[in-house]
Protein backbone atom coordinates (compact mmCIF):
# COMPACT_ATOMS: atom_id res chain seq x y z
CA UNK A 1 0.00 0.00 0.00
CA UNK A 2 1.38 3.51 -0.66
CA UNK A 3 1.68 6.00 2.25
CA UNK A 4 -0.40 9.59 1.53
CA UNK A 5 3.25 10.53 0.47
CA UNK A 6 3.86 8.19 -2.66
CA UNK A 7 0.50 9.33 -3.58
CA UNK A 8 1.19 12.41 -3.09
CA UNK A 9 4.17 12.30 -5.37
CA UNK A 10 2.84 10.27 -8.14
CA UNK A 11 0.31 12.57 -8.84
CA UNK A 12 2.87 15.65 -9.11
CA UNK A 13 4.65 13.58 -11.33
CA UNK A 14 2.24 12.62 -13.14
CA UNK A 15 0.93 16.40 -13.91
CA UNK A 16 4.59 17.14 -14.59
CA UNK A 17 4.39 14.86 -17.42
CA UNK A 18 1.39 15.63 -19.24
CA UNK A 19 2.99 19.62 -19.14
CA UNK A 20 0.40 20.02 -22.03
CA UNK A 21 -2.39 22.55 -22.22
CA UNK A 22 -4.45 19.99 -22.96
CA UNK A 23 -7.50 22.29 -22.46
CA UNK A 24 -6.10 24.92 -25.06
CA UNK A 25 -4.96 21.90 -27.68
CA UNK A 26 -8.78 20.67 -27.53
CA UNK A 27 -10.57 24.14 -27.88
CA UNK A 28 -7.83 24.51 -31.07
CA UNK A 29 -9.10 21.10 -32.32
CA UNK A 30 -12.77 21.38 -31.80
CA UNK A 31 -13.43 24.33 -34.19
CA UNK A 32 -11.94 22.33 -37.22
CA UNK A 33 -13.80 19.17 -36.35
CA UNK A 34 -17.29 21.08 -35.85
CA UNK A 35 -16.23 22.47 -39.18
CA UNK A 36 -16.15 18.67 -40.85
CA UNK A 37 -19.01 18.03 -38.83
CA UNK A 38 -21.11 20.44 -40.34
CA UNK A 39 -19.85 19.88 -43.94
CA UNK A 40 -20.51 16.13 -43.65
CA UNK A 41 -24.56 16.97 -42.61
CA UNK A 42 -24.08 19.13 -45.36
CA UNK A 43 -22.94 17.11 -48.40
CA UNK A 44 -25.22 14.43 -47.17
CA UNK A 45 -28.29 16.69 -50.00
CA UNK A 46 -25.69 18.11 -51.47
CA UNK A 47 -23.13 16.06 -53.23
CA UNK A 48 -20.87 19.40 -54.20
CA UNK A 49 -21.17 21.20 -51.23
CA UNK A 50 -17.32 20.27 -50.46
CA UNK A 51 -16.43 21.70 -53.82
CA UNK A 52 -18.63 25.25 -52.70
CA UNK A 53 -16.85 25.63 -49.41
CA UNK A 54 -12.74 24.54 -49.91
CA UNK A 55 -9.79 27.10 -49.13
CA UNK A 56 -6.10 26.83 -49.68
CA UNK A 57 -5.30 23.10 -47.71
CA UNK A 58 -8.70 21.62 -49.55
CA UNK A 59 -11.69 20.95 -47.59
CA UNK A 60 -13.21 20.78 -44.27
CA UNK A 61 -11.81 17.24 -44.23
CA UNK A 62 -8.15 18.25 -45.30
CA UNK A 63 -8.30 21.21 -42.63
CA UNK A 64 -9.71 19.16 -39.58
CA UNK A 65 -6.46 16.69 -40.20
CA UNK A 66 -4.44 19.39 -40.49
CA UNK A 67 -5.69 20.90 -37.36
CA UNK A 68 -5.61 17.63 -35.72
CA UNK A 69 -2.10 16.94 -36.95
CA UNK A 70 -0.45 20.50 -36.07
CA UNK A 71 -2.15 19.44 -32.08
CA UNK A 72 -0.80 16.42 -31.12
CA UNK A 73 1.97 16.40 -32.82
CA UNK A 74 5.08 15.71 -30.11
CA UNK A 75 2.45 15.13 -27.57
CA UNK A 76 2.16 11.56 -25.86
CA UNK A 77 -0.27 9.28 -26.93
CA UNK A 78 -2.08 9.70 -24.37
CA UNK A 79 -2.67 13.31 -24.21
CA UNK A 80 -3.33 13.20 -28.16
CA UNK A 81 -6.02 10.51 -27.37
CA UNK A 82 -7.61 12.99 -24.40
CA UNK A 83 -7.37 16.53 -26.56
CA UNK A 84 -9.31 14.47 -29.76
CA UNK A 85 -11.39 12.73 -27.85
CA UNK A 86 -12.56 15.87 -25.83
CA UNK A 87 -13.01 18.20 -29.29
CA UNK A 88 -14.58 15.38 -30.80
CA UNK A 89 -17.07 15.11 -28.22
CA UNK A 90 -17.86 18.58 -28.00
CA UNK A 91 -17.39 19.11 -32.31
CA UNK A 92 -20.42 15.89 -31.97
CA UNK A 93 -22.82 17.71 -29.48
CA UNK A 94 -22.40 21.63 -31.88
CA UNK A 95 -23.22 19.20 -34.81
CA UNK A 96 -26.20 17.43 -33.09
CA UNK A 97 -27.70 20.56 -31.46
CA UNK A 98 -27.49 22.42 -34.83
CA UNK A 99 -29.51 19.37 -36.55
CA UNK A 100 -32.20 19.06 -33.50
CA UNK A 101 -32.62 22.90 -34.41
CA UNK A 102 -33.21 22.34 -37.78
CA UNK A 103 -35.64 19.63 -37.55
CA UNK A 104 -39.16 20.15 -38.11
CA UNK A 105 -41.02 16.60 -36.95
CA UNK A 106 -43.72 14.29 -38.80
CA UNK A 107 -41.85 17.04 -41.94
CA UNK A 108 -39.13 15.55 -43.43
CA UNK A 109 -40.00 17.97 -46.66
CA UNK A 110 -39.28 20.76 -44.27
CA UNK A 111 -36.55 19.72 -42.46
CA UNK A 112 -34.64 18.82 -45.48
CA UNK A 113 -35.33 22.53 -46.40
CA UNK A 114 -34.36 23.87 -43.71
CA UNK A 115 -30.87 22.24 -43.83
CA UNK A 116 -30.34 22.62 -47.22
CA UNK A 117 -30.77 26.48 -46.37
CA UNK A 118 -28.91 26.62 -43.50
CA UNK A 119 -26.14 24.85 -45.04
CA UNK A 120 -26.45 27.46 -48.10
CA UNK A 121 -25.95 29.89 -45.85
CA UNK A 122 -24.94 29.73 -42.44
CA UNK A 123 -22.74 25.99 -42.79
CA UNK A 124 -21.12 27.71 -45.58
CA UNK A 125 -20.12 30.95 -44.25
CA UNK A 126 -19.22 29.10 -40.91
CA UNK A 127 -16.82 26.61 -41.98
CA UNK A 128 -15.04 29.19 -44.94
CA UNK A 129 -14.53 31.55 -41.66
CA UNK A 130 -13.35 28.77 -39.78
CA UNK A 131 -10.18 28.29 -42.94
CA UNK A 132 -9.91 31.51 -43.81
CA UNK A 133 -8.79 32.22 -40.05
CA UNK A 134 -7.10 29.56 -39.60
CA UNK A 135 -5.04 30.05 -42.91
CA UNK A 136 -4.65 34.07 -42.41
CA UNK A 137 -3.69 33.71 -38.17
CA UNK A 138 -1.29 30.78 -38.71
CA UNK A 139 1.98 32.12 -37.66
CA UNK A 140 -0.19 32.98 -34.25
CA UNK A 141 -1.46 29.41 -34.14
CA UNK A 142 2.17 27.91 -34.53
CA UNK A 143 3.22 30.57 -31.19
CA UNK A 144 0.05 29.24 -29.37
CA UNK A 145 0.82 25.45 -30.36
CA UNK A 146 4.56 26.02 -29.14
CA UNK A 147 3.23 27.68 -26.07
CA UNK A 148 0.70 25.19 -25.22
CA UNK A 149 2.72 21.63 -25.87
CA UNK A 150 5.71 23.98 -23.71
CA UNK A 151 8.33 23.16 -26.32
Amino acid sequence: MLSPMSVIAVVLLAHQASAADLRGLTEFVQPAYTSMNFAALCMRDDPFFLKKVTGPRGTAFDYAQHVKDEAIDGLSEADAAATLKLAADAARTAAKDKLYELVRPGDNLGTLQAVMSWCDQEGRVLIQRFMQEHDSLHAEVEEFLRRAKRY
